[in-house]
């Protein structure tokens, strides 16, 4: 990935340069498919979560041992659990009021459109049309 090759940049450009390079060549692998991706494994989530701190530090020039929370609020940057929450929201907006493709859109129905009169349906909450063991890692879930 490209993260090493900010490490060996790091020493010789400056913060901005540094954040362009992040923003440019490293910050588009984690949003694209990040919804999916967070569908994987524990273990495979961790991993993401570590190349993203280990590029924090290296933006700027911190040690390992650095506690990352702190360098993500310096950098104004979301981790990777709350980029995933958040384009899943984006996701869900534009599936809501028809700004997303059809086949995202009807796989997600109001409450409302049944025949009783629940909370929920008062809430305006949405559910996924499918039922798979998938299902419950995604957007059905998400607002739980």
């Amino acid at each position: 990935m490209k993260v090493k090759l900010l490490k060996r940049l790091s020493p010789f450009i400056t913060m901005e340069m540094k954040m362009l390079f992040y923003n440019a060549n490293i910050l588009p692998h984690f949003d694209y498919c990040c919804v999916v991706w967070a569908n994987g494994t524990k273990s495979y989530l961790n991993r993401l979560y570590a190349i993203q701190k280990r590029t924090a530090r290296f933006v700027l020039m911190k040690q390992n041992r650095t506690p990352s929370l702190p360098l993500f609020n310096t950098l104004r940057w979301l981790t990777f659990n709350n980029r995933y929450k958040y384009h899943t929201g984006v996701l869900v907006y534009k599936a809501i009021n028809n700004q997303a493709p059809s086949y995202i859109s009807d796989l997600l129905v109001n409450v409302s459109s049944h025949k009783y009169s629940l909370r929920s349906s008062t809430r305006g909450d949405i559910i996924s049309t499918t039922e798979s063991a998938n299902t419950k890692k995604s957007v059905k879930y998400f607002f739980k």
